[in-house]
């Protein structure tokens, strides 16, 4: 049953990020189709804007399914968010483009957009908060740290996907329906994901919960009210996190083949490499912050971005392709010791009774703020200044936030998790 629990919850975060990855990776492709502009980089904007778009609907998702997954469950809650994710990333695969429907196409896009993060304002915390509830004694750094393994595995997929077309497709062909055949692909998974979900059961933590008739009436009226500091130090915690995650992992191959002179091909090559490292590394983290602490591992996790962001961006610009991957590998890794720790951390800061309600909460308004418009906001800076300053002032920064709510935290790694 933990097995199963720890492959559902995956797959729930897979689902999740295979349409943000796809989304992102096929940016260079779709902005012409439904936004066409003169200037390419209007239309990149304009795309990238409509991708940051839905993560304002990120926060009003973590109100409505955090306090489901309080409410009645955290297997039930992500049956019901991988169904929807997954079916709206398959809607975008068969949406009309400009030239077929005029503005009509562009706000279809939105609304599609906005349904995703509707769903993913709840799959993170829920899918997390059911992966760690579930983990043995002493390993849940390392069981908690198979959410990103698992989102590494969906990045990858989509950047594998988006080199293989990019690389055997005509121009044409990739614009006509190569593209949408990728975005087509998260129907399955969402049934195979809702399938794994409806064959579980509720995390032991949640069914003590229940069975002592402790589960809140109003989590997020509780959590607003007694958790407030929690919520605080989450959002500080998550910020490297979320500005490593979407400019490393999910912007680069556009910012490789828009700024730094490599094809859309090589662009994802370069990532894909970067992301197997990168998904290979996280679970060593996971289980090193069993052994070292959580506190320690987020410290380390804040301080080595903001040192390593110049060197690795310098890499990247060099116009060598041994040089791009070195830089892209320095920052995979970089981003592997924020991933393999946080899950389990952000989870133990929380008791049971209001732990999806808070952690949707907090995880969603930081993702919001500094990931969804990342891309949107360095591509604006690059385009105005310096392409290669522009990302690193962003991890710079990003950094500095997480670093004073790093040493503001307690330790969590040796007790056992609170549950009101």
């Amino acid at each position: 049953m933990r097995r199963r629990a720890i492959v559902a919850s995956v797959v729930g975060n897979f689902v999740e990020w295979y349409d943000f990855s796809v989304y992102a990776y096929f940016a260079v492709v779709m902005a012409p189709l439904f936004f066409p502009s003169h200037d390419p980089t209007a239309g990149l904007l304009a795309t990238f804007a409509v991708f940051g778009l839905a993560f304002l609907f990120r926060p009003i998702g973590a109100l409505i399914f955090g306090r489901l997954g309080d409410r009645i469950g955290r297997r039930l809650t992500l049956a019901i968010v991988v169904l929807i994710m997954s079916g709206a990333t398959a809607a975008i695969g068969v949406l009309p483009t400009y030239e077929q429907m005029g503005i009509a196409a562009p706000v279809l896009l939105v609304l599609a957009r906005a349904l995703q993060g509707l769903s993913a304002g709840g799959e993170y915390a829920t899918a997390t908060s059911y992966l760690v509830e579930n983990s043995p004694p002493g390993r849940r750094g390392l069981t908690g740290s198979w959410t990103y393994s698992g989102i590494g595995l969906a990045l990858l997929l989509g950047a594998a996907l988006g080199a293989t077309a990019s690389a055997t497709l005509p121009p044409d062909a990739l614009a006509a329906w190569g593209w949408r055949a990728v975005f087509l692909l998260g129907a399955p998974l969402g049934i195979v994901g809702f399938y794994l979900c409806t064959k579980l059961e509720d995390s032991p933590d949640f069914v003590a919960l229940k069975a002592r008739n402790l589960v809140a009436d109003s989590p997020l009226l509780s959590s607003l009210r007694t958790q407030m500091g929690n919520l605080v130090l989450t959002i500080g915690l998550v910020v490297v996190g979320t500005a490593q995650v979407y400019l490393v992992l999910l912007y680069m191959p556009t910012h490789l083949s828009a700024r730094a002179g490599f094809s859309l091909p090589q662009a994802l090559l370069i990532n894909s490499i970067g992301l197997a490292v990168f998904t290979v590394v996280v679970p060593f983290v996971g289980r090193w912050s069993d052994a070292v602490g959580r506190r320690w591992m987020m410290i380390a996790a804040a301080i080595v971005p903001a040192v390593a962001a110049y060197p690795s961006f310098l890499l990247i610009f060099s116009k060598s392709f041994a040089g791009a991957v070195a830089g892209q590998l320095i920052l995979a890794v970089s981003t592997a010791l924020w991933a393999g720790a946080a899950p389990t951390a952000l989870v133990e800061i929380f008791p049971t009774r209001l732990r999806a309600s808070s952690l949707s909460i907090g995880y969603s308004v930081a993702v919001s703020v500094f990931g969804g418009f990342s891309p949107l906001l360095v591509t604006y800076l690059s385009a105005v200044s310096d392409a290669l300053l522009a990302p690193v002032l962003y991890l710079v920064i990003a950094a500095a936030i997480s670093l004073v709510a790093a040493l503001f935290m307690r330790e969590t790694a040796r007790g056992e998790l609170a549950s009101t």
